[in-house]
């Protein structure tokens, strides 16, 4: 059944907040009105720090369903994999038989099948990479039709391809490509690819409403070919992280125990802007000198993040940590979590520092607008501008009030939206919505 949308005005107050209107939840996504945005706001109105919310009922689904989970490999670098690692999970606990596969064989980490929980039986590595994309899609649809799924949950662009239309051929009932990110200038290339997979697929799954208002918009998939499904988060083992953390965590990183610290977590590419964040910092530094600003992650950017660091004098007060499997500690550990990107859909990271408590800051981009919901929840920032990211990070440090409303707001939102289990029963909705009343093909 899945999620549905308003789609009305998008805009700014003269504050450069952004306001938007409500989410409906229903069967599919609505027709477009007249307005273009497609928006989405959190529980409730006012200023109230909410209660803590229950943890939503661990779904059941109603028949034995068999779904094949399809990505690019099986690597544990990118918040799409943590994502589709806690949907498994929970799919599991409900009663679904879920598969694993990758595409290619790139690397010799198992690190998604593990985290996901799946024995070896149930994981299957194409290796396209390896032995070609013939002999791999060929591979492919034996299996498919050796194991008549009822759906293929696909994720990322060349599992996506290859799981629409080799599941097309092998007469799988519910084909599901997933969407994970807003692209500004998309290459004519990936253009044509996401057409497809919007006329071939029973739905094109997006994790956010931004993402389908830009396909509604760019290339005229219709909103019922669509469902709107975020990521999903560890809410009820993140939310248990506590003060116990903050104080471990500073202790090893030699940091003091009272001093403002501020995180990032993501790859060290281009699209991810942490040279803007340095640089930002080096200006919080001036203003706040026992500020420090840790960064987690690892990638091509690396010697060119040092060399900047250096540059500015921030060799003392700005880390780079490099890749860390316990990567939700350091956010935990931290006063403000912050987003510096140019290109996001909906950031594992940000729906994990909700559910951390860890109150957020970000560019305004991809599907953060909706979910920081006109400042409710988080604060925003235009991309590509140091300066006023630097005075909102000032600002945020210096109102431990203001932090901690948005921290409360957002953990509550975390676990009421963004949970193991509430993902769950939206991909129940829609896989009961989908598929014959008996279950079988």
């Amino acid at each position: 059944m899945g999620v549905s949308l308003n789609i009305g005005t998008e805009q700014r107050s003269e504050g450069g907040d952004w306001t938007s209107g409500p989410l409906l939840v229903g069967n599919e996504l609505g027709a477009a009105p007249s307005g273009p945005a497609v928006e989405l706001v959190g529980p409730g109105g006012g200023d109230a720090v909410p209660e803590p919310a229950p943890l939503p009922a661990h779904p059941q689904a109603p028949m034995a369903w068999r779904v094949l989970f399809m990505v690019h490999d099986l690597r544990t670098d990118g918040g799409a994999e943590t994502a589709v690692a806690c949907t498994i999970r929970s799919l599991r606990r409900a009663g679904v038989q879920v598969h694993l596969a990758a595409v290619c064989a790139q690397g010799t980490s198992s690190g998604l099948a593990e985290l996901s929980g799946l024995e070896p039986r149930f994981v299957k590595v194409f290796g396209a990479d390896e032995v070609g994309h013939l002999r791999a899609t060929w591979r492919l649809w034996k299996y498919l039709r050796r194991h008549r799924f009822h759906v293929v949950h696909s994720h990322l662009e060349l599992a996506n391809l290859l799981g629409v239309v080799v599941g097309k051929l092998a007469a799988v009932p519910a084909l599901l490509p997933t969407a994970h990110s807003l692209w500004r200038h998309r290459s004519g290339r990936r253009v044509l690819v996401d057409r497809i997979l919007a006329r071939l697929a029973t739905r094109f799954v997006v994790v956010t409403p931004a993402i389908a208002r830009q396909f509604m918009e760019e290339d005229g998939i219709a909103p019922d070919r669509m469902a709107v499904i975020p990521n999903a988060v560890e809410t009820e083992r993140l939310c248990a992280l506590g003060a116990d953390e903050r104080v471990a965590l500073r202790k090893e990183l030699g940091l003091p125990a009272g001093g403002p610290l501020v995180s990032h977590v993501g790859s060290l590419r281009e699209p991810k802007r942490q040279v803007d964040l340095i640089e930002a910092f080096a200006s919080v530094h001036c203003r706040r000198p026992a500020a420090r600003l840790v960064i987690v992650g690892q990638g091509d950017l690396q010697e060119e993040l040092e060399a900047r660091i250096r540059r500015l004098g921030l060799e003392d007060v700005v880390t780079l940590m490099g890749f860390r499997p316990d990567a939700i500690r350091v956010v935990a550990a931290s006063d403000l979590f912050v987003l510096s990107s140019e290109r996001e859909g909906l950031p594992v990271t940000l729906l994990e520092s909700f559910a951390v408590g860890t109150p957020t800051l970000s560019t305004a981009v991809g599907g953060i607008p909706e979910l920081f919901d006109g400042g409710r929840y988080g604060v925003l920032v235009p991309p590509r501008e140091p300066a006023l990211l630097a005075a909102r990070m000032v600002e945020l440090l210096d109102d431990p009030e203001l932090r901690a409303q948005l921290s409360a707001r957002a953990r509550s939102r975390a676990v009421t939206e963004y949970s193991e289990n509430a993902v769950a029963t939206r991909y129940l909705e829609l896989f009961e919505a989908l598929l014959p009343p008996c279950g079988t093909q």
